[in-house]
């Protein structure tokens, strides 16, 4: 019995740093997928804020008062956060690029870009084609 003292002790503690392991393994992988999650509903919410931004500047430009270089702000609330979102219109009056760029609560700044030297109009916006350069 004295001879395998020291293998069941070798095994117990195998077992023990085995089992610590998968905890930490486990762990790892719970965090990683928490922190996907949250910056996945980061993206959605700053790509519809960006949306707003860039409908605001497309607006803009259909009533004529867009003309590039042009920038300004929206601000916008969702539940209990506000936000702050800025649109640039540039390029020529005949080619227009309109960006919304906002800056989320985590510190990273998302934009959205529409129109340029290929003229990406028109441009679907939640499922509705407006008459934009008519």
């Amino acid at each position: 019995m004295k001879k395998n003292r020291g293998f069941v002790l070798l095994m117990v503690v195998s077992a023990a740093v085995m089992i610590l392991g998968g905890l930490l393994v486990s762990l790892f992988l719970l965090a990683s997928t928490a922190k996907r999650t949250y910056y996945y509903h980061e993206r959605l919410e700053a790509y519809y804020l960006c949306e707003a931004g860039v409908s605001r500047g497309l607006a803009l430009l259909k009533s004529g008062g867009g003309v590039p270089p042009q920038a300004g702000t929206v601000d916008f609330t969702l539940g209990d956060k506000a936000y702050r979102v800025k649109y640039e219109i540039s390029g020529s009056s005949s080619k227009p690029t309109v960006r919304g760029l906002v800056t989320m609560a985590s510190g990273n700044t998302y934009y959205l870009k529409v129109g340029g030297e290929r003229q990406q109009w028109p441009f679907f916006i939640k499922g509705m084609m407006p008459p934009l350069m008519d």
